[in-house]
């Protein structure tokens, strides 16, 4: 048994949880036994909606879980083994089949939003177009074999309507 599932224990049982009852305890999955994916995307609220309307339409409804995380892969691209990777340890061991779906986004203020950029649309797609690149390397490395998915999502106001658009990166 693993330090993790040792060291929490469900006062309601007093029993040590495994790793599949931990993820369900957490809330990093709920008890569902056919998770299609598992999404790593930023923290910030303003797009969460669309994303799971997107997942939705892709994967079915309650067959995806987030991993929310300032700055989406950001911290994929850390030297150190950083939160995302261990969240997607957590979730990828408890499922055989899964596919990995990272996720950034315009405007995004752990990357210092779209004014770091000039307000330049292109130049800031183009960075998150290379970070995803190199995250979905690196996971590619970490979990071979896994089907990965890199999506941008985008969003400009055409006078009163929000705009969003999400794009597949290859």
């Amino acid at each position: 048994m693993g330090f993790l599932e040792s060291a929490v224990v469900d006062h309601r049982k007093s029993t040590t949880l495994t790793s599949r009852e931990l993820l369900v305890w957490t809330g990093v999955v709920n008890d569902h036994p056919d998770c299609s994916a598992i999404v790593l995307t930023c923290m910030d609220k303003r797009f969460h909606s669309e994303i799971s309307r997107f997942m939705r339409k892709e994967y079915g409804e309650n067959k995806f879980y987030f991993v929310s995380l300032p700055g989406g892969v950001q911290s994929l691209l850390e030297k150190k083994r950083g939160a995302s990777m261990r969240a997607l340890d957590l979730a990828i061991g408890s499922f055989d089949k899964i596919d990995i779906v990272l996720i950034n986004h315009s405007d995004c203020v752990a990357y210092g939003g779209l004014s770091c950029f000039n307000h330049d649309h292109d130049k800031e797609r183009n960075f998150h177009r290379q970070q995803l690149l190199e995250a979905r390397q690196k996971v590619a490395v970490e979990y071979p074999g896994k089907n990965l998915r890199t999506l941008f999502l985008s969003f400009h106001k055409d006078d009163d309507l929000l705009n969003i658009e999400i794009t597949e990166i290859h």
